[in-house]
């Protein structure tokens, strides 16, 4: 079968910063289940195709919190095919979860992520974000 004209997944992602601390999420669900990473998905485009909009409503779905952000940078991940748009921005609210997806919701100290084995492309991007810091 030929899928050179497969489209990739489009997701979204966030870089939730408060304090010099990142939100990452524990998630519940496979890929990656009980592994952190940061909260996104693609379900926000099930209600909106503007990006920017889809990752206000994959956080309000996984902590129930309002996210105010910008767009950072996209990664593909070749591994599953799926291109994801990462934003980067803070939230109002106490990130708790709010869907059966998500296990945890915790801040983290940089020192502290940068030594975990995050979900996804999600080391790779945290790297970028620091080296732009």
């Amino acid at each position: 079968m030929d899928n050179t004209n497969k489209q990739p997944l489009l997701a979204t992602a966030a870089l939730v910063i408060e304090d010099n601390k990142i939100l990452l999420l524990k998630r519940g669900k496979e890929p990656y289940k009980n592994q952190w990473g940061f909260p996104g998905g693609i379900g926000g485009f099930k209600k909106t195709l503007d990006p920017s909009k889809s990752i206000i409503e994959e956080i309000r779905g996984d902590v129930g919190c309002e996210f105010n952000g910008k767009f950072f940078i996209y990664n593909y991940s070749k591994d599953n095919e799926t291109l994801t748009l990462f934003f980067i921005g803070s939230i109002t609210g106490n990130p708790k979860p709010v869907c059966k997806n998500v296990l945890e919701a915790k801040f983290f100290k940089f020192e502290e992520v940068r030594k975990m084995n995050l979900a996804f492309d999600h080391n790779i991007v945290l790297e970028k974000y620091l080296e732009q810091k």
